[in-house]
């Protein structure tokens, strides 16, 4: 009996699906290597199964970095950029904001391509007044391909938001929406971003077209619970900041 269970459940992993997740590469490896010899081995590496790149690193503290709270989260980075996968000089991180709370200052870093915002990746480093680094987490993608300039328009974008939602929708204002590189899996498209807003009604959606086909890449809605939309709703469409799906800094802090 044991032996027709062990048979069993051996024939249920061969026949499981193969995982398609990033494991970290041998550089990577090695850079977690050299930073657990610098900053001590209690530290533990939530890896981005997508990426292959460290979503958080935390339960430790590192030695103080130098300078301000900007520029030593750059020198963090900048020292461990192997083990990030990002590209010499953090040439496509651009800095966002730095917020001090409780003593800790949060320094958040956007990932770019060719001057686009990359949808979600964003980094952020927690550092103490003593420079100590105790916590980074986010997303970032290490290669990055897309097209940066777009067929579909911003007002065709609009329109074809409109047709998904069934309502009529009214731009806000001038600049009411971006240009952003939307990761899908192991893909990269240039879409536009909407927010939309609709008028005397609890509701708000963001939208992601494609700029190049015009397909409604993700859509989502900007609230936990939102009313079904009448039929003549009237809708904006408002320029909000980046959204992100990197966590933002602990709740306990």
């Amino acid at each position: 009996m044991k032996k027709l269970l062990a048979t069993f459940f051996f024939t249920i992993v061969l026949l499981a699906p193969a995982s398609a997740q990033v494991q970290p590469d041998a550089a990577q490896r090695a850079a977690k290597d050299a930073f657990t010899a610098r900053h001590g081995n209690t530290w533990f590496i939530r890896w981005n199964e997508t990426t292959g790149t460290p979503a958080s690193i935390f339960w430790g503290k590192t030695q103080p970095f130098e300078g301000t709270p900007l520029e030593a989260a750059r020198a963090f980075l900048l020292e461990n950029r192997k083990l990030f996968k990002m590209k010499p000089g953090l040439s496509d991180l651009e800095h966002v904001r730095t917020q001090e709370r409780r003593g800790i200052y949060h320094v958040k870093f956007q990932q770019t391509y060719r001057g686009l915002p990359v949808d979600g990746a964003e980094y952020l480093v927690h550092i103490h007044e003593d420079g100590g680094i105790d916590m980074v987490n986010g997303a970032y993608y290490p290669t990055v391909a897309a097209p940066t300039r777009p067929v579909v328009t911003e007002t065709a974008a609009l329109g074809i938001a409109q047709t998904d939602l069934g309502n009529e929708v009214e731009l806000a204002e001038e600049d009411a929406s971006e240009l952003v590189v939307y990761p899908d899996d192991a893909r990269f498209h240039l879409a536009w971003k909407l927010h939309l807003t609709a008028e005397n009604l609890l509701g708000a959606w963001v939208y992601y077209v494609d700029a190049i086909n015009g397909k409604v890449l993700h859509k989502r809605s900007d609230v936990r619970e939102i009313a079904p939309l009448r039929s003549g709703a009237r809708l904006t469409l408002k320029r909000s900041p980046l959204a992100s799906k990197a966590p933002e800094t602990p709740t306990n802090r």
